[in-house]
């Protein structure tokens, strides 16, 4: 329509024209500061920004921003240079203005990501005016004008939609819009699950749904589950997430410190391959979070989110079992309020969400029945058990009665100790008998706040608090209050500064500071436990605790009953610091747009006091008959006659352990725009991430290379004289001068490569390689795990059916630690103190750097004016990846005895040989302390030791492959659909070290062989072929401006108006599984083999799988679930006690995997305005809409005695997904 004057002509959106062609800025930063050190610090920070401005260092800052990018043509294609460009931004006035170059081309970077207006004008042409353009972050946004020849007083409005094509960046990513962040269901309204609907992106255990109470079914809250995404070929935990251009993982496991709250979210953007230079540290992709910022108008909320059980379905084994519904009450509430302290200049933004869960999830265990523990083994599928006290070991018998103990020879400590620990059985049976619904929950509670300030249109500043307390409930599903888990905890503290001042519209400085504190605690079930109630052997143990004594563990395995350990939980209290400077400069020279940085963080990891556990470990062999397959035995006759087959204590940490260190990273990238239709990314990154140091260095390596103290001994086994390699040295030290765990690397150059090329105005190509180093700290490997701090003691039986000697039995449960407990040694430490030691585990120097190859290749295509599709090729492969260790702590046995000997079979094995250790390893309790000691000891690389762990070690080694497609659909604003399908295939011989974090996870894909990683080769433990997410969010088509009803007025009008339905849909394959089986006291267990929980090594090994047989097995999910997940005649246990080998099954099997993931989450919101800018919205979200149960795994313990497997192997017991459930919201927003 033209005006008078200022005229506008609205037209359709222009197409694309067309032509040719420094060590550390926070060395000990602590909390309390004097005056004199808080001025040198503030004068420190004053000197190191003015640095960071001169060198322009950065690494994380400008991720926080999106750019505008375009070419200025006339009605004929040729190119306009000199054309003014201005840029608003629609929500605070602020303006930049630039003039196009010689070839057309105008860039505005360093964007905050929201809506802006771009006017352009020419003397003989008029004024173009694209509105309401969205800046996303890390995107270049493209605006391209065709100018039209009249009066610069008349405009030329282009009112539709850009094209949604990415042309200028060969990035694989997705944008997650302000409006889809809002009305998107998400359980517990959890931003990060937004992360399932980008291609490349599997969730791993405890990110779904509520972060309070995320691990063992709502057991506790563990903030490694946060972050725990396999994104892009990586594994879990080994991306990077940044919240307004900072970094918020910390040092324990990489782990992501908080997820903000939905509501204070602006923009989601996630970057699975290609990352620009600008990014370091991960090994998968890029996750940027950008928080909401005040306008010059205000705008807040109010809400309210309900759950109750009453609107809930039941888990389908609550179901099965004949129990209700838990008990479920969710409560969620909060508000926002964003504005102007000063129009045009000063803005604010506050957010706060409360969120109280108490809940409650069903547990399935086995427990001793009563007839057990009053002696009596004849119940059915009990294995036979003997007295080793009588000649010949014959079978137990009372008044008559075989496989009964007699009252007197129970030991009356350790009937105390079991009936303190475990509850009666609630169901028939001596497997799986226990069954109960425990309690859950826990409170949630966060703060943001944020202000912004405009000093003038070249200088702007903001400042960002956060500060978020996750705490869950005590845990105890037995109810005896000695085992389960205590209160724990999450609270994290971020504060941010950041400043961006523009030189002029093509050179921009950007400098951030910012503070990262999280605070773990956890608490164990029970603390501060009289000891002397079990003895006085117990206690006089308790003076030598530094930690408030626990009540004792046991550890029941080796038997095919499979009794459940009684874990006493953890005890520790982390606080975690990370102070990050960064800085960048971007300049915009002709075609390229030249970015410089680099940044400096400051990392501290501090332990406090940690476990002062007491652990009992049972096993069937002290009362076997013989080392034969069928010599019998139960672990729980062995605990009941008071003979445990070790025992070990951590007595606590002295002071805690201060572990710190400092990490570098600088970078250059380019933006070349070569032609109008060819993009150019090109960067190279240079990293230095830093080893760990202790403070007063309270830590050790361990050096295989060094020759030991020890000298040379004469090996009767082989009739020869050795040298003995293998030394253990404290840091700071003759041994190993260095105060690191490592050696530092200065060659890790990362170099970036992309190339868009716009084939049409519908087509994209892309393509791009690059180089990355992942995080340093995926494993907790700090200074707090060396053996001088936690110095654990151990004390280990043996008996005649594992050696063919009399059974030397030092440790009872009267008395499990005879010769005291070990007392953390610090600096005092020799090497003599580890010789005695059962495990230790410490870092090996000289690990290579881990690295990630990433490259990609895709076609975009737009179809219509709304919708793009994209089909990509992407892989990654991982070189010296860490190996996955149980639990969070990464480790590989390095003293196991080598393969070749594996042929002289268990007896020749531990056949004892004279001690040629006797009398000059005195550690009492050590085998390496006796007359004689087993053959194949003295046959392992560092035979004075017994176990040895490298923590963290780099051999491992991934292979991503996959195929992407995404479509995208806008509806004119009124909604969007989103698709994605990855088909994919990932290979490793490691796998993420938060795998018990999953679901039913049970050992599976664990390593075996130390000395043979070809043969961990295999499908991951996080392989699935095929992954759909469908994302939408769409108006309902009636009521006013819609297509029907619109003429409808009044109350029946606002009746049908304002409707909308948004949902996820998540169907994915199942993970692959595997079998395993105790080996624990077994030949090959004994001298190193196998994995374990961290510090006792050599508890399980994997079975054989039987050649040509079918593992499938017909039936719906529900039958095979209770009938048999997979056919368990396809696994054998191998029989260890004859013969010294590993079993042949591959570390994971991808002909058998768990459930397959079907989950709809939908929600209706009826929107309801009740002035011109005030609205009430009401919103029901359905989670796990259709109720599709998702089955744990099935129990994967195929059993200890060939021809005898587990009774209950291969059957689920537990649901991996919540059951349906209904939650109610209200919000009221202006």
């Amino acid at each position: 329509m033209l005006k008078e004057g200022d005229k506008m002509l609205k037209v359709p959106a222009a197409r694309s024209p067309r032509f040719s062609k420094t060590e550390s800025f926070f060395l000990h930063i602590g909390i309390g500061l004097s005056p004199r050190r808080l001025s040198t610090l503030l004068f420190s920070t004053h000197l190191v920004l003015c640095c960071v401005a001169v060198l322009c260092l950065h690494a994380s800052a400008q991720v926080r921003f999106g750019s505008v990018v375009g070419t200025v043509a006339d009605p004929g294609g040729a190119t306009l240079a000199g054309a003014t460009v201005k840029l608003t931004n629609l929500g605070t006035n602020e303006t930049r203005t630039v003039q196009t170059g010689s070839i057309g081309t105008f860039t505005f970077p360093n964007l905050n990501a929201g809506l802006y207006r771009v006017e352009i004008e020419m003397a003989g042409f008029k004024r173009f005016t694209r509105d309401r353009v969205e800046v996303q972050v890390d995107v270049a946004t493209r605006v391209d004008a065709t100018m039209q020849v009249g009066n610069v007083t008349e405009s030329v409005l282009v009112t539709s939609e850009a094209p949604p094509l990415q042309t200028d960046s060969a990035s694989l990513g997705t944008t997650i819009s302000q409006q889809e962040v809002q009305s998107i269901p998400l359980s517990g309204r959890n931003v990060n699950n937004m992360l399932t609907l980008v291609p490349g992106v599997v969730a791993q255990g405890g990110t779904y749904g509520n972060a309070v109470s995320n691990q063992a079914s709502g057991a506790r809250t563990n903030a490694i589950g946060f972050g725990n995404y396999a994104i892009g070929g990586g594994f879990g935990n080994q991306s990077q997430f940044y919240v307004d251009g900072v970094p918020s993982n910390g040092p324990a496991n990489n782990l992501t410190s908080y997820i903000p709250s939905q509501d204070v979210v602006q923009e989601f953007r996630v970057v699975t391959n290609n990352v620009g230079a600008e990014y370091g540290n991960y090994a998968g992709g890029v996750i940027n979070i950008t928080t909401k910022s005040g306008t010059n108008n205000f705008h807040g909320t109010a809400y309210e989110y309900l759950r109750n059980k009453v609107l809930n379905a039941n888990d389908y084994f609550s179901n099965l079992n004949g129990f209700s519904r838990p008990p479920l009450i969710q409560n969620q509430f909060g508000g926002t309020l964003g504005g102007p302290i000063q129009k045009d200049k000063t803005f604010f933004f506050f957010g706060l969400e409360r969120e109280v869960l108490r809940s409650g999830t069903l547990v399935t265990t086995t427990v001793p029945t009563p007839a057990e523990l009053s002696g009596d083994f004849n119940a059915p599928g009990l294995p036979p058990i003997y007295d080793q006290s009588q000649p010949g070991n014959p079978q137990f018998q009372c008044n008559g009665r075989l496989n009964v103990i007699c009252t007197n020879r129970l030991d009356q400590t350790a009937l105390r100790i079991f009936a303190a620990t475990y509850p009666r059985p609630k169901q028939p049976g001596t497997i799986n008998n226990y069954i109960v619904q425990e309690a859950t929950g826990g409170v949630n509670n966060q703060y943001n706040a944020r202000v912004d300030h405009r000093f003038s249109d070249k200088n702007n500043l903001f400042a960002r608090y956060t500060y978020w307390k996750a705490d869950s409930n005590a845990y105890d599903a037995w109810g005896t209050h000695t085992q389960g888990q205590g209160p724990t905890g999450v609270y994290t503290h971020e504060a941010i500064l950041g400043d961006t001042h523009a030189f002029n519209p093509s050179t921009i400085l950007d400098l951030r500071l910012s503070l990262l504190r999280v605070f773990e605690h956890e608490f164990p079930a029970n603390q501060n436990v009289d000891l002397s109630q079990f003895g006085p052997a117990w206690g006089a143990l308790k003076g030598q605790l530094v930690a408030p004594a626990n009540f004792p563990a046991m550890a029941l395995s080796g038997d095919n009953q499979s009794v459940s350990g009684s874990g006493f939980g953890s005890q520790l209290f982390w606080h975690q610091n990370v102070y990050t400077l960064s800085g960048s400069l971007t300049k915009v020279v002709g075609r390229h747009q030249l970015k410089f940085g680099g940044d400096v963080r400051r990392v501290q990891w501090i332990s406090d006091p940690e476990n002062g556990g007491l652990n009992l470990n049972f096993n069937q062999y002290a009362t076997a008959h013989d080392s034969s397959a069928t010599g019998g035995g139960s672990s729980v006759a062995s605990a009941l006659l008071g003979i445990p087959a070790s025992t070990a204590v951590t007595p606590g940490i002295i002071g805690g352990s201060r572990a710190y260190y400092t990490a570098y990273g600088f970078f250059l990238d380019d933006t070349f725009q070569a032609t109008n239709k060819l993009t150019v990314t090109a960067g190279l990154r240079w990293d230095q991430p830093g080893v760990y140091s202790e403070a007063n260095n309270y830590d050790t390596v361990f050096r295989p290379d060094q020759p030991s103290p020890l000298g040379s001994f004469f090996n009767p086994v082989t009739g020869k004289t050795q040298p003995l390699m293998g030394n253990v040295a404290l840091v700071h030290s003759s041994a190993w001068p260095s105060q690191r765990e490592d050696y530092l690397h200065w060659k890790l150059f990362s170099p970036r490569l992309g190339l868009a090329f716009r084939l049409t105005d519908r087509t994209v190509l892309r393509g791009a390689y690059g180089i990355s180093y992942p995080p340093t700290t995926v494993s907790q490997d700090g200074p707090n795990l060396s053996p001088i701090n936690l110095s654990p003691t151990s004390v280990t039986n043996t008996f005649q059916v594992q050696t063919g000697q009399p059974n030397s039995i030092q440790a009872t449960v009267a008395d499990p630690f005879p010769f005291g407990i070990n007392q953390p040694l610090r600096r005092s430490a020799t090497p003599s103190f580890f010789y005695g030691q059962s495990t230790f585990a410490m870092r090996v120097p000289g690990n290579p750097t881990p690295y990630v190859e990433q490259w990609n290749a895709a076609v975009e295509r737009q179809i219509g004016k709304d919708s793009s599709l994209t089909v990509a090729y992407a892989g990654s492969g991982g070189t010296h990846l860490v190996m996955q260790g149980w639990a969070t702590v990464s480790n590989i046995g390095v003293n196991q005895l080598a393969d070749q000997y594996f042929s002289m079979g268990p007896a020749a094995l531990l056949t004892q040989v004279p001690n040629p250790f006797y009398g000059v390893i005195t550690t009492p309790g050590s085998p390496l302390s006796q007359p004689t000691i087993a053959a194949g000891q003295l046959l392992r690389p560092f035979p004075q030791y017994e176990r040895v762990l490298a923590v963290n070690p780099h051999k491992g080694r991934s292979n991503y492959r996959s195929l992407q497609t995404s479509f995208m659909k806008r509806f004119g604003g009124k909604g969007i659909l989103s698709v994605a399908y990855t088909w994919s295939r990932l290979m490793s011989d490691t796998d993420s070290v938060t795998a018990f974090l999953d679901e039913g996870f049970l050992f599976g894909g664990s390593l075996q062989d130390n000395n043979n990683l070809n043969r961990e080769y295999s499908l991951s433990s996080y392989d699935v072929p095929h992954n759909l997410a469908i994302g939408y969010g769409v108006d309902l088509p009636f009521g006013r401006n819609h297509h029907f009803l619109d003429d409808t007025h009044g109350v029946l009008g606002g009746i049908v108006s304002g409707w909308r339905v948004n949902g996820i849909t998540n169907i994915r394959s199942g993970v692959p599984i595997s079998a395993y089986q105790i080996f624990a006291g077994s030949a090959l267990s004994q001298l190193g083999g196998g994995q374990g929980y961290f510090g006792a090594g050599g508890l399980w090994m994997r079975p054989d799988v039987v050649s040509g047989c079918n593992l499938k097995l017909s039936g719906s999910p529900e039958y095979r679930a209770t009938h048999g997940w997979f056919n368990t005649q396809c696994f054998a246990p191998v029989d260890t006690t004859s013969v010294v080998r590993f079993g042949n099954e591959p570390r994971n099997l991808g002909s058998v995997r768990m459930d397959a993931m079907d989950n709809w989450d939908l929600s209706i919101a009826k929107r309801t305005s009740i002035t011109e800018s005030v609205y009430l919205q009401f919103t029901a979200e359905f989670f796990n809409t259709f109720n599709h149960p998702r089955f744990g795994a099935p129990d994967n313990n195929v059993g200890v005695l060939p021809g005898v497997l587990n009774s209950h192997f291969g059957i689920v017991t537990s649901q991996a997904n919540p059951p349906r459930a209904i939650q109610f919201g209200l919000r009221l927003g202006f």
